[in-house]
């Protein structure tokens, strides 16, 4: 299978605290503006007692991206989750600055810093071109759009559905 063209994931992990579940999608459409937009949606239950780190890119409105659902910890298990899309974006400020990262419509990331509020969400932090978010047990939706020119020729197969 040819990962480019992948538009969801669906995973659960048993742990001794109860499932992990985790579904990662990606749509897209285009603008009249002739621009692409990505959206990524991770959609993540952990379990009390458990915690992970959620990958999420940045990215610029030129440069297409990969996409990790991060790692989770629990007790002496460990469970990592990789979705790619294309390739990582380099760190950009002004993608930073745009990109908006929403839990439930209630944004977490925003103006390129984290934004306290929402339960379970701890931290989030820019780690080169991606934010990195720090959550304790609890039910999650996320959600980050893109916007990427469809003229770029980095997309390739990446924007067919």
């Amino acid at each position: 299978m040819n990962h480019q063209n992948l538009t969801h994931v669906q995973a659960k992990v048993v742990t001794p605290h109860g499932d992990i579940r985790s579904l990662w999608k990606r749509t897209t459409s285009t603008t009249q503006k002739n621009e692409t937009m990505v959206v990524f949606t991770q959609n993540l239950l952990l379990p009390p007692g458990t915690s992970t780190v959620l990958t999420v890119p940045i990215v610029s409105t030129t440069t297409p991206t990969s996409y990790s659902a991060g790692q989770s910890s629990i007790g002496k298990h460990h469970h990592q989750q990789h979705m790619r899309g294309i390739r990582s974006p380099a760190p950009d400020d002004d993608a930073d600055a745009s990109t908006i990262i929403t839990e439930g419509e209630i944004p977490v990331w925003k103006d390129g810093h984290y934004v306290p509020g929402v339960a379970g969400v701890l931290n989030a932090t820019k780690v080169g071109g991606r934010v990195e978010l720090e959550l304790s047990n609890g039910r999650f939706s996320f959600e980050t759009t893109i916007a990427i020119m469809s003229s770029s020729p980095q997309l390739g197969s990446f924007i067919k559905q």
